[in-house]
């Protein structure tokens, strides 16, 4: 489950991209995140798993808490998490599902690389 309570995001220069969002996505359930561009669609997706710092609220993954995680537990908790984004280079010849799921590959090989040093 995921959990967000209350989240905010505000830019240095002042841009409001993110005022108050709760949301509470079941296991399971399959959510769609649609708005005009500058809505803070990108910004609320990177705000879970903190690739941008919220400014204020909390994000629980599983009743983990997101926001204000350790550096280590928070790399445990982006193992839990699949994103795909818009500019990122994909693999043509596979699905979108086939391109998610390699992640999961990569995380593993990179984990026994670090263990062999």
């Amino acid at each position: 489950m995921l959990r967000i309570e209350k989240l905010c995001k505000t830019y240095d220069q002042g841009t409001e991209a993110l005022r108050g969002v709760s949301i509470v996505i079941e296991a399971g359930e399959f959510v769609v995140v649609l708005g005009k561009s500058g809505s803070g669609k990108s910004t609320l997706l990177r705000c879970i798993n903190r690739l941008v710092e919220p400014t204020s609220g909390r994000i629980f993954l599983n009743d983990e808490e997101v926001t204000g995680a350790s550096s280590r537990h928070l790399r445990q908790l982006r193992k839990k998490i699949g994103m795909v984004f818009q500019q990122y280079n994909l693999f043509p010849h596979k699905t979108a599902l086939e391109n998610v799921m390699m992640a999961p590959i990569r995380v593993l090989k990179h984990d026994k690389e670090i263990a062999k040093k």
